[in-house]
């Protein structure tokens, strides 16, 4: 959770799967909080992140993983084929070229997260 006021940290952590597509957010805010885009490494832990986006050349197996897969206070994503199943929140896949998602309620509720009905509609 984030307190009013404070910074949200957006992570890319890994290989920018994304073509730099976070840029658009950073300095961008939501009510109080304003968004702060960071790359972070394949190589080191990405735990001072609010929000991670997985990418490429992140070990599944690594200590920074597990970690981050475990901490209740980061929202994980990633477009990697079975990050849900690997306790990830939210796994982006193509499908009749769309880019579609899956959430993962069960670590969601474990985490204390709460996702509107409208957005659990159009997961898979």
């Amino acid at each position: 959770t984030v307190k009013d006021g404070a910074e949200l940290s957006v992570c890319m952590w890994g290989q920018d799967s994304l073509s730099g597509a976070l840029n658009v957010l950073n300095d961008k805010q939501i009510g109080q909080q304003k968004i702060n885009v960071r790359y972070i490494p394949t190589g080191t832990s990405p735990l001072q992140c609010n929000v991670i986006y997985v990418g490429g050349g992140v070990n599944k197996g690594s200590e920074s993983y597990k970690k981050v897969q475990s901490d209740r206070h980061t929202f994980t994503l990633s477009d990697r084929k079975n990050f849900i199943a690997s306790g990830g929140n939210v796994e982006f896949y193509s499908s009749d070229d769309r880019i579609r998602f899956r959430i993962n309620q069960n670590v969601l509720d474990a985490k204390a997260y709460a996702i509107g009905s409208r957005l659990l509609e159009f997961a898979r």
